[in-house]
């Protein structure tokens, strides 16, 4: 009896790889400075020939923490190499950074500007976690 539904599932699945359009439900298109940062992104029905031009903002040249523009990260993408430089120098800031896989490869705390490094690791996509008190947000920085 199980090798009915199997039989079916495998139909139905030929059905609609051999389909003319296979969509799902929404389409995504980002926009990007000059640097490479992501700083829009579209959202639209798969297949419509309606699409908004309605772009919603998603990150600006600097990061915000609590409303503030405090704290900067260029050049992006780098080489392994980039500057970390913080606004307000007043309170400690952490960063962590993450690869792709979600492994811690540095964190410091940081209350003036630094170059941070990470040419030890491979080319790639990391993820900066910024921790201000109880504000954390996050960054995408790309190595070359």
């Amino acid at each position: 009896m199980e090798w009915k539904y199997k039989m079916i599932f495998l139909l139905l699945s030929l059905c609609l790889v051999r389909a003319e359009r296979v969509y799902s439900q929404n389409c995504v298109t980002m926009r990007y400075d000059e640097d490479g940062n992501r700083i829009s992104m579209l959202v639209h029905q798969c297949g419509s020939e309606y699409k908004s031009q309605d772009h919603r903002n998603i990150a600006d040249e600097e990061i915000s923490i609590n409303g503030n523009q405090e704290l900067y990260v260029y050049p992006n993408p780098n080489e392994g190499v980039f500057d970390i430089s913080v606004d307000d120098e007043e309170e400690s800031i952490v960063v962590q950074i993450y690869n792709v896989n979600g492994v811690m490869v540095k964190n410091e705390c940081l209350s003036e500007d630094k170059k941070m490094d990470i040419t030890d690791n491979p080319a790639g996509v990391y993820l900066l976690r910024i921790i201000k008190g109880d504000d954390v947000c996050s960054r995408i920085v790309v190595k070359l």
